[in-house]
This record gives C-alpha cells, structure tokens and sequence, in this order.
C-alpha cells in the first residue's frame, strides 16, 4: 500500500496523470496506402529540410498510430 501511494505521489509530482480536460481527440488515421511495407522501405529517402511550421493534428495522428498502432 504504501509503494502505491509513493508511485502515485510521483506520478502527480512529474505530471504525468492526464485529465479528462487534457485529452484532445485524434482524426482517424489512414490505415491503406498505395505502397507495401516493402515498397515504402525500398523507396525510403532520408531529407534534412527542415521548416519552422506546426505539424497539423491529421499528422500527429498517423505519426502516432504508426508508432504504436492504436
């Protein structure tokens, strides 16, 4: 009991509970495309042009669920 209530007063500490308020709701990402998991790593190119834009929300979505697929 008392590990539970040291963990939960470190996870308030670091901020890391979320709260209803916080939670912002994802577009749904796009889960066909033209290419293979193949074609897409045999086509891969790597581009170091950067542009000091916002990512847009339809973005950070599919970045989101490409990493962990939810």
């Amino acid at each position: 009991m008392r590990a539970r209530l040291l963990l939960l007063f470190s996870l308030i500490l670091e901020g890391m509970i979320v709260h209803a308020d916080d939670i912002i709701a994802l577009p749904e990402p796009v889960t066909s495309g033209q290419f293979s998991v193949e074609q897409s790593i045999a086509q891969r190119r790597s581009l170091r042009d950067f542009v000091n834009t916002w990512l847009k929300l339809s973005d950070i979505s599919q970045l989101l669920w490409s990493a962990q697929g939810i």
